[in-house]
Formats: structure tokens, sequence, C-alpha cells
């Protein structure tokens, strides 16, 4: 869904906590596929803050 999203360009922000954590491959992807071609056409996030909660890390930041 998060990636349907993205590619709909119907988000603006960002909010992801990282947990000090390696699930490796066998994880869940936070982002399904984008069907991006080339690193250039990433989804770009600006203005980016960093917190801690707890012992993980949240960024914040809105799409450009």
């Amino acid at each position: 869904m998060a990636a349907e999203a993205l590619r709909a360009r119907v988000v603006d922000r960002l909010v992801l906590f990282v947990a000090p954590a390696i699930l490796g491959g066998d994880a869940v992807a936070a982002v399904g596929p984008l069907g991006l071609r080339q690193a250039r056409d990433a989804v770009r996030v600006g203005g980016l803050a960093v917190a801690h909660v707890g012992p993980d890390l949240v960024l914040e930041g809105r799409f450009r």
C-alpha cells in the first residue's frame, strides 16, 4: 500500500522508525516495488529531522 501511495503522489510526509535490529531478507519490506529504473528516479525526501524514541531513531521529512 505504501508503494501505491508513493507512486500516486498522494502522500507528502515521511515518518520512518529505525530500530536497532537487523532482520535480513526474511523481513517484510517497508515499501514495495516502485518500478524505478535508475537510482536518480528515487523518491526524494527533504527537510529531514532525526530524533530518538527509546532505542529507535525516528526520521521525519517531506517528499519533494
